[in-house]
């Protein structure tokens, strides 16, 4: 499940692919995540800034997660086994547990530097390890 590959950056358009992206919503007061379905990328008022971190997050208010089949899932660290460490918080272990409690077909992939592949990280019980590795080499 981890797959070793050269990747571009490239901006894909969701409208010639007809798959639909969601990006992730932050509520920092109870720790928690939710994903909005973005139809396009050169609208800046579709865009806010959180005012606690200061990231680019969607103005929508009502999310759209049923749809969600693929999260790309960030890390500080990865290991082979499919763990990640994370920022801390628990953000994305806790929409990944809250998906597979209402049932959601929704596979977990991680994207990294080869750099951020350590022999072993630390899991907790909540923590959930990743259905697959993305890294160049």
């Amino acid at each position: 499940w981890v797959y070793s590959i050269l990747f571009p950056y490239s901006a894909v358009s969701t409208q010639s692919t007809g798959k639909e992206c969601y990006i992730p919503k932050m509520d920092s007061s109870v720790a928690e995540l939710s994903f909005h379905k973005i139809e396009r990328f050169d609208d800046p008022s579709l865009l806010v800034k959180d005012p606690k971190y200061g990231i680019l997050e969607p103005s929508s208010l009502c999310p759209e997660e049923s749809g969600l089949d693929l999260l790309i899932v960030p890390g500080v660290a990865f290991d082979k086994e499919g763990n990640r460490l994370g920022r801390g918080k628990g953000y994305y272990d806790k929409f990944i547990e809250r998906c597979i409690k209402k049932g959601y077909p929704i596979k977990t992939l991680g994207i990294c530097y080869a750099e951020q592949i350590v022999e072993s990280v630390p899991m907790l019980p909540y923590d959930r390890k990743l259905d697959c590795l993305i890294y160049p080499q």
